[in-house]
């Protein structure tokens, strides 16, 4: 039994993390692979043991591999500015 609650979830960053820590990856290796610092990949995870409750990463990487997946939201979609908004603000900037 994991400690996360109903509703509670896991972000898409934290997702992928999770994804390469059952492979057995260091959290350099993840850091690496996903472009965040060793730091950052201890983060998520430590976030993670919090969400669920679980304290060791061979417990968190089984959890993952049966049932985490079910706990990710959806990623958000940001607005992507077009090519033609990003000439205009480039031709739009004063050179000094």
């Amino acid at each position: 039994h994991s400690g996360i609650e109903e509703g509670d979830s896991l972000s898409p960053r934290e997702a992928a993390v999770m994804d390469l820590l059952v492979l057995g990856m260091t959290n350099d290796e993840i850091g690496q692979a996903i472009g965040i610092s060793n730091r950052g990949a201890e983060s998520h995870i430590v976030n993670v043991m919090f969400k669920t409750g679980i304290a060791r990463r061979v417990l968190l990487a089984i959890w993952w591999h049966d049932v985490g997946p079910t706990y990710v939201v959806a990623q958000r979609r940001m607005p992507v500015r077009t090519q033609r908004e990003n000439a205009n603000n480039r031709g739009s900037r004063k050179l000094s």
